[in-house]
């Protein structure tokens, strides 16, 4: 994710800090004030909570409202797999991560009876005075982006598939 907030550029990027392979997923955190020169501050976020204990916390995106900085991330974990998660700060160092994680426990199709592993890559942004959200996803073989949308970045209600292809694989990854 990428954003501004209180007068720094934020970059979030998945991050392995004990060796240059995949395992489990951190959150990386560099800053700028002109998208030039960067400098590394610490992890934003650790899979320390039960909800990430399995492949930790993956991509995502950031937003600010109200004075805070929210990064909206995949949480994964043996028990409820994939799942959409939020954390907050007020210093755009600090993340607290939102006690009522996750936010969105499972694709919703999943509750009809269906199945996928792959639930992922949260991108929010706001329009017209509401937020959004997308992930990707996979159904039957088909790569889908599910629509969601919320007041207040906590609750999410699902609009739908917003774009659906076989032509390019599974899930379709950060869309």
């Amino acid at each position: 994710g990428l954003c501004y907030f209180k007068g720094q550029y934020h970059a979030f990027f998945q991050h392995n800090p004990h060796a240059p392979k995949w395992d489990t997923m951190h959150w990386g955190h560099a800053v700028s004030k002109d998208l030039i020169h960067w400098t590394e501050t610490d992890i934003a976020l650790y899979p320390d909570m039960e909800y990430e204990n399995k492949g930790g916390c993956f991509s995502g995106s950031a937003i600010g409202k109200d004075g805070k900085l929210h990064l909206f991330y995949t949480s994964v974990s043996h028990r409820l797999g994939q799942t959409q998660s939020m954390a907050a700060s007020t210093d755009g160092v600090h993340f607290d991560k939102y006690m009522g994680n996750p936010i969105i426990p499972r694709a919703p199709f999943v509750a009809e009876g269906g199945f996928t592993k792959d639930f992922r890559d949260p991108k929010v942004i706001e329009a017209f005075g509401r937020y959004y959200m997308v992930c990707g996803t996979c159904r039957d073989g088909v790569g889908q982006v599910l629509l969601y949308t919320s007041d207040d970045l906590i609750g999410w209600q699902y609009l739908g598939v917003a774009y659906a292809s076989d032509r390019f694989g599974g899930t379709p990854e950060c869309p």
